[in-house]
């Protein structure tokens, strides 16, 4: 449905011979795209996975905001993480936050008083690592893969 209404608005677009419009998608998914779409795409552009120092930035501005251990390695994590697009290292980071969170939530069960989320370790996102490692050989061909957290 949305896909039709898409292509019904742009169909309009080229009425009126003074009006410039430009267009611009992006996606992670290419192969899914539909042809019709892609016909009204005349030009296309590959850009590459970041670089190990790209990846290093990535994490850097994801993980600004947020509690992180000094001890917190950034150049082995983007070192570990060939291969990951930036969406990729996103998930990444959210799920070591995540680990952070379900100790709170352990330890609130267990009577500590703790009332602070503990900050985020090397270990928390050398496990996240691992997940997103195994989430992307599991899903090969395009199949989302959803691992548990433990």
């Amino acid at each position: 449905m949305m896909k039709a209404q898409f292509m019904s608005l742009w169909d309009g677009l080229d009425t009126d011979c003074h009006c410039q419009v430009i267009i611009m998608g992006a996606t992670n998914r290419p192969q899914d795209l539909d042809s019709a779409i892609l016909r009204r795409m005349p030009t296309r552009f590959h850009i590459n996975q970041p670089s190990q120092r790209q990846r290093e930035e990535i994490l850097k501005l994801i993980l600004e905001n947020e509690s992180v251990d000094s001890s917190v390695d950034l150049v082995d994590v983007s070192k570990e993480t060939d291969g990951f697009s930036g969406s990729d290292l996103r998930e990444m980071c959210r799920d070591a936050a995540l680990l952070c969170v379900r100790d709170f939530v352990h330890a609130q069960n267990d009577s500590v008083s703790e009332d602070f989320i503990r900050p985020i370790h090397q270990n928390d996102m050398q496990k996240a690592v691992g997940k997103m490692k195994k989430s992307k050989t599991a899903g090969g061909h395009g199949v989302l893969q959803h691992a548990a957290l433990d």
